[in-house]
């Protein structure tokens, strides 16, 4: 008897949840991989979008030869919450009809009344704060995927391309994407990555010039202190232990410093030039 059958007997007022594959685990289904059929469809749904779950179970569905009724009966199983509801929209007749079950679920779930919002998400989508290139380029492919389900491969690129330049935060990298051709997406991407990791080490190196030339000019500045803060030296004498003021010769040699003429002060000095100087002193 298969699983399936199995699982069959228990919709007569049985508990599901109860059935588990041969060679199960109790204290530990996760762990070994085996699940109840309910519970690892409960999982699922819980976990991914109803496209994607509808894709997974359909593969199951078809790797165990499951006819309409039995793919209806194993996904009423798997129902649970609101979208169990969607049973009440559906005549008592019909719950065993895989495809009315279907229909029923994409219209509330499907996302193929939603493309118009995915496109505007798609048209609007520029690079977050901290974002990586990674990052943006899946979710741009996601969006043209949802966006566009039905069309050929190479426009999907084509839209995915535009929309991953336009929404870069960098614009040097933008440009250089531009500069580039690039004429398929994850051409794009590689570029960018690579153009990242370029620009990062080249900040790298400006910062330790910088740091060098920090260190440099300090060193100057160590250097130069000790002639700045040393033993002062006369203006007058020329020695050095004493400032000007200080210089014990200050009143035998006192010249002024505008007009070189002895005795004098230069606060007193008139207009006198050197040329004067022997006049002076006569």
């Amino acid at each position: 008897m298969t699983e399936l059958n199995v699982l069959l007997d228990y919709c007569g007022g049985k508990n599901p949840d109860e059935f588990k594959f041969d060679g199960a685990d109790e204290d530990n289904e996760i762990s070994t991989g085996t699940f109840t059929i309910a519970k690892m469809m409960e999982l699922l749904l819980k976990e991914m979008s109803w496209n994607v779950y509808k894709t997974q179970f359909e593969a199951a569905a078809t790797s165990n030869c499951w006819n309409g009724k039995e793919r209806a009966t194993a996904l009423i199983l798997a129902l649970r919450g609101s979208a169990a509801e969607v049973l009440q929209t559906i005549p008592a007749e019909n719950h065993f009809n895989y495809e009315i079950l279907v229909s029923a679920l994409d219209l509330r779930y499907g996302e193929k009344h939603m493309k118009q919002i995915y496109r505007s998400q798609l048209r609007n989508r520029t690079q977050r704060s901290g974002e990586s290139i990674q990052q943006l380029a899946q979710d741009i492919e996601r969006l043209t995927l949802l966006s566009y389900p039905t069309s050929d491969p190479e426009h999907r690129d084509e839209t995915a391309l535009d929309t991953f330049i336009e929404a870069l935060r960098d614009s040097e990298l933008k440009q250089s994407l531009l500069l580039s051709d690039k004429r398929k997406h994850k051409d794009a991407v590689a570029h960018s990555l690579t153009f990242e990791s370029a620009k990062k080490a080249s900040k790298s190196d400006v910062r330790l010039r910088q740091v060098h030339e920090e260190c440099s000019c300090q060193k100057v500045v160590v250097k130069r202190k000790p002639q700045q803060h040393g033993v002062p030296q006369c203006w007058i004498c020329g020695e050095k232990g004493h400032l000007r003021r200080d210089c014990k010769h200050r009143l035998k040699d006192n010249y002024c410093r505008n007009c070189a003429t002895r005795w004098r002060k230069r606060r007193e000095d008139g207009p006198v030039s050197r040329s004067n100087e022997g006049a002076e002193n006569k």
